[in-house]
């Protein structure tokens, strides 16, 4: 006996409406679509600066929507006093499903679990979470993991920081146990944000060639790394995938 695929649609549907989902067919008429109210957002675990403007949109009949944001992660917590009303002078642009937001500055709304929230002014019943971001003052843009140099080549190390980053320290390090070594410390490197590094000019001796070599960038504090090994702060970065250095040639 056979069994026609029609015979499934009926329990798939089911599925779709236990998960919150409509029915309404996709624009190919050739299935279900998800039509769940979200807000989108830049991808899930984006760096992002403090300062930083950010495109939102959103499915939903918001008539008069309200932004906030939450730097604690607290989901389901609508109306804790964490939850912090963006101002104002922050919404650049706002249009039906769309909206241009500029990301907080206070140092104390830098978070790796920063999310976004629309409420509805007339109905509070109306509300939408983001996906989880990262919120930074300093992120570092090349090396980015993945590169092969020789030692004796010029490395441009960019990265990108707000003014809290007024004076920033540059190190690597040749091996995951070492503590960085210093290249650059600059004290009026705003908005500069860039150093012209000579590998191998290093002022100590490096374990080079190494297959697992790591540019930190950070708040300058007094010159010290201590702790810095692995450590992605908020005023502090690095490139998680090494990088290569090569030995001399000729």
């Amino acid at each position: 006996m056979t069994v026609r695929a029609q015979a499934f649609i009926p329990v798939i549907a089911v599925l779709y409406c236990l998960a919150g989902c409509d029915l309404s067919k996709d624009p190919s008429g050739q299935g279900l679509r998800d039509t769940t109210p979200r807000i989108t957002v830049p991808a899930e675990g984006t760096e992002l600066l403090a300062g930083d403007t950010i495109s939102l949109a959103w499915a939903g009949d918001f008539a008069d929507p309200d932004f906030w944001y939450n730097f604690n992660d607290s989901m389901g917590m609508l109306t804790s006093p964490l939850w912090v009303r963006f101002p104002d002078s922050s919404i650049l642009e706002l249009e039906s499903g769309k909206a241009r937001i500029v990301l907080p500055l206070e140092r104390n709304s830098i978070s790796n679990n920063f999310r976004v929230k629309i409420e509805d002014i007339s109905d509070s019943s109306l509300t939408l979470i983001s996906d989880r971001l990262e919120i930074d003052h300093i992120i570092l843009t090349h090396p980015s993991g993945g590169e092969k140099f020789i030692e004796g080549d010029t490395v441009f190390v960019t990265w990108r920081s707000n003014e809290e980053m007024d004076r920033v320290m540059v190190g690597v390090t040749a091996d995951e146990k070492q503590s960085p070594v210093m290249i650059a410390d600059s004290s009026a490197n705003y908005p500069v944000k860039h150093y012209l590094w000579v590998i191998g000019n290093e002022v100590e001796d490096m374990n080079y060639p190494s297959g697992n070599c790591t540019i930190y960038v950070k708040k300058y504090d007094g010159a010290t790394w201590n702790g810095m090994v692995g450590y992605k702060g908020l005023l502090a970065d690095f490139n998680v995938v090494p990088f290569e250095v090569a030995g001399e040639t000729g």
